[in-house]
């Protein structure tokens, strides 16, 4: 009877915890055009009404790449700050008709490793934060912003940058940009990182380093 017991208690248990488990999706709404990154115990409920889509791993292409042009805006809610992705891979790739991100600040990226073609070829996208991104182990950033002709600045001064980390057409084809702001580790950027750049007199402003502090863990 006890053993009984025991074992109904801890099925209810595990059902609790089954219950209440947090998941990392991403969900369309077509009334503003958003797709929107979620970390919670309501997927469910969101995909009664909504597109849902698992995140991506490695240099998988998302989910949600096939509605790529139809999104005009990505929204991080508050409860991403608690997720950890491993790979931003092509997460905003040939978004041609993005022109909002919103709440990027609690994109938790401190053990993201991939971050290429993050945001390649958002054409419409005048503006973009990414000063609080941690990318102590990114590997690979090559054409995160490559063909972002409608970007005006861009702040990287904030970012560290390992000399392994691979940075080949970064911000090439950014010609509307009129600041750029580098850290003193220049140097490490591949050659053609910075090729078809839009400032001509002052292609870059260096800054000093913000303290890893400040950078999301």
């Amino acid at each position: 009877m006890k053993q009984k017991f025991l074992s109904i208690w801890f099925a209810l248990l595990l059902g609790a915890v089954s219950a209440s488990a947090k998941d990392a999706y991403v969900y369309y709404m077509s009334s503003d055009h958003s797709l929107n990154f979620c970390f919670d115990d309501n997927k469910k409920n969101i995909q009664k009404n909504y597109t849902v889509y698992s995140l991506n791993i490695g240099s998988n292409e998302p989910a949600w790449y096939s509605i790529r042009t139809q999104v005009e805006e990505l929204y991080f809610y508050p409860s991403s700050a608690d997720y950890k992705p491993t790979s931003c891979y092509m997460w905003a790739a040939n978004m041609k008709n993005l022109v909002r991100v919103m709440n990027i600040s609690y994109l938790n990226t401190s053990n993201v490793a991939n971050m290429e073609q993050m945001f390649d070829n958002c054409s419409a996208l005048t503006s973009l934060d990414v000063s609080g991104f941690n990318t102590a182990n990114v590997t690979t950033m090559a054409f995160m912003f490559y063909n972002c002709y409608a970007l005006i600045s861009l702040d990287l001064n904030h970012i560290s940058f390992s000399s392994s980390a691979k940075t080949y057409g970064m911000m090439k084809y950014c010609t509307s940009l009129k600041t750029l702001k580098i850290p003193s580790t220049a140097n490490i950027f591949a050659s053609d990182a910075c090729d078809g750049v839009g400032t001509t007199s002052s292609p870059c402003t260096l800054d000093h380093r913000t303290p890893a502090s400040r950078r999301r863990s």
